[in-house]
């Protein structure tokens, strides 16, 4: 029997997990809003970057970052991915867990 598979839990989306056909993002603090299409940016910049560190990209804002007078871009509403949609990592860990409980059931072992 092989032994479970173990994942690092990441924490954030990918490009490549981002399931709307256009990325939008809004401003709140300066107003400005834009669309982009998800083909270009996955062109541009690939399918493991992370959506925190790509919408610093999008944004092209010199107060990104800052501490004091913090540029406020966000992904629009529109372009929010649901947060039941599990991460790979979670999924793993579910199956994990699944995997181990099965086979203390099989050994009449407690699980966890």
């Amino acid at each position: 029997m092989a032994a479970p598979r173990v994942s690092l839990m990441r924490s954030y989306y990918t490009l490549s997990d981002y399931p709307h056909e256009m990325v939008e993002i809004e401003w709140a603090k300066c107003g400005r809003h834009g669309r982009l299409r998800t083909a270009q940016l996955l062109a541009e910049h690939g399918p493991d970057i992370k959506l925190p560190d790509l919408l610093g990209v999008i944004a092209q804002c010199p107060k990104w970052g800052s501490m004091s007078d913090a540029c406020e871009a966000q992904y629009s509403p529109a372009s929010q991915i649901d947060a039941a949609l599990p991460l790979e990592a979670d999924i793993s860990a579910t199956a994990d867990r699944a995997h181990l409980s099965s086979t203390a059931s099989q050994i009449g072992q407690p699980t966890a």
